[in-house]
């Protein structure tokens, strides 16, 4: 398995080519990045003394390829020295997300929002890209950039907003539509082949997926007979959802509903980034350097007991929360929190 990978070890290993990039050095020698998966982990793979030219015959491929592990900067740095084709299905190694992506999308269409109309705008847009979601990847490489990333994405933020939903006071049914809608605009920012590998389309760079969104859901709005003051919150909720304008937002979250798609938005692509660079590491110790995140990170000694802990500890603040009249105000300390 590539996530096994020591350093100083040199093995051979059979994987399934995603693309092929050619890079220069500072110095201004070029190499290749082949990145390649076995079905669970990607790696990035360079080639030396070689050009693009000759490694596009094996994209989309399943190949075997001899891979040096290296000590690099701190982190660890993967070589390759050998590719062969194999006549191998690539199925099997074509990395998806964890469930099944059919119910991931029954459970965002079957949402039960209170207001019609929104569950009328939200299934329209569902219905009229129902084809796409099924396996579009949600990034080309930092979150969620895999078969049905994209709908996996907006299915763990419609999870989690009826946590926010049923804390503060805000309209709930904005909010849960504002995170399945706040990156339907990638459908057309990215194009997105059989194996989840994403590319940007020519519209996508030249407008980005926030604008994008709000255009595609003027478009279904208008189609429907949305009410305005409905659409203008949802769009501007995608038209804000990166939060600041050097993280590439149109606007800034003006409104609570906003500020949690934003925050929510941040917490899912982060935590997956997480979970990606786990998948690498035992117990204690740290990864490599992760882009996305700017940093490395610890995986949790105890994971899946302190997993545990923290979803019984929120179904606890959940319970002691509704039993609470919301009228009495509550305060927070480092250790505790109490009513007054």
């Amino acid at each position: 398995m590539l996530k096994d990978f020591k350093e100083n070890e040199k093995r051979t290993e059979k994987v399934l080519v995603l693309g092929v990039e050619e890079k220069k050095t500072a110095r201004g020698s070029a190499f290749i990045v082949c990145s390649v998966t076995d079905g669970e982990t990607k790696l990035e793979v360079k080639f030396w003394n070689t050009t693009k030219l000759m490694f596009e015959m094996f994209i989309h491929k399943v190949v075997s390829m001899t891979i040096q592990c290296e000590s690099y900067n701190g982190g660890l740095s993967y070589v390759g020295l050998t590719s062969v084709i194999l006549d191998e299905p690539v199925t099997e190694f074509v990395p998806k997300v964890p469930g099944e992506c059919t119910k991931m999308y029954d459970y965002m269409y079957d949402y039960p929002f209170q207001s019609e109309t929104v569950k009328k705008l939200v299934q329209s847009v569902l219905e009229k890209y129902q084809e796409q979601l099924m396996y579009w990847a949600a990034a080309r490489s930092m979150h969620h950039a895999i078969y049905g990333g994209l709908l996996y994405h907006m299915y763990r933020m419609a999870k989690a907003s009826e946590v926010y939903t049923n804390i503060y006071e805000v309209n709930g049914d904005i909010v849960t539509a504002g995170v399945i809608l706040h990156d339907i605009g990638k459908l057309k920012e990215l194009d997105t082949d059989d194996l989840g590998v994403a590319s940007f389309t020519t519209e996508g760079r030249l407008f980005g997926h926030l604008l994008l969104g709000v255009m595609m859901i003027e478009e279904v709005a208008k189609e429907i007979g949305t009410p305005n003051e409905i659409v203008e919150q949802l769009e501007h909720i995608i038209a804000s959802h990166h939060g600041k304008y050097e993280y590439g937002a149109i606007a800034l979250p003006a409104t609570k509903e906003a500020e949690i798609v934003y925050m929510l938005d941040m917490a899912d692509s982060r935590i997956y980034m997480y979970e990606e660079a786990y998948k690498k590491v035992e117990p204690g110790e740290m990864s490599d350097y992760v882009k996305g995140l700017d940093k490395s990170v610890i995986k949790s000694l105890q994971e899946k007991s302190h997993l545990k802990y923290q979803v019984g500890f929120s179904l606890y603040v959940y319970h002691f929360w509704n039993q609470v009249p919301k009228n009495v105000p509550l305060v927070f300390t480092e250790h505790s929190y109490s009513t007054i």
